[in-house]
């Protein structure tokens, strides 16, 4: 489904149910939904400001630990686990330098880096999440 169709989706069903057209109306997500949802919100207000019917009470969007960007996420990783306290001070400061930042994709001719996210990968291969 793209945006088009769930705003079509949300016109309809306010259409077939006129009882909830003065109810305050959120767009919300969690994870990927950082990405449509605020979309989807712009288009809304768009659409009442245009005039379309019928008229959506939108007083805003929540998000829940969003994704805005994949690659961004993947680069945080590595700080997040420092910050967790997973890996050493030196680990850290050693990774920083010599992946400059750029935990996701490491130029293989880049030893150092190579190196410091093997270290990083044996002391958080423990972690269960979705981006490490």
């Amino acid at each position: 489904m793209n945006l088009l169709q769930a705003i079509l989706i949300i016109l309809q069903w306010l259409h077939d149910h006129p009882e909830y057209k003065s109810n305050p109306f959120y767009v919300s997500g969690i994870s990927y939904g950082g990405i449509p949802v605020p979309i989807l919100t712009q288009l809304i207000s768009n659409g009442n400001k245009d005039g379309i019917e019928p008229r959506i009470d939108l007083k805003g969007y929540i998000l829940g630990n969003p994704v805005t960007k994949v690659s961004g996420i993947l680069n945080y990783r590595v700080p997040f686990v420092y910050g967790m306290g997973l890996i050493s001070e030196e680990l850290y400061e050693s990774l920083k330098v010599s992946c400059k930042g750029e935990y996701k994709i490491i130029d293989p001719s880049n030893a150092v880096c190579l190196k410091n996210m093997q270290a990083y990968n044996e002391a958080s291969n423990h972690i269960y999440a979705i981006f490490m």
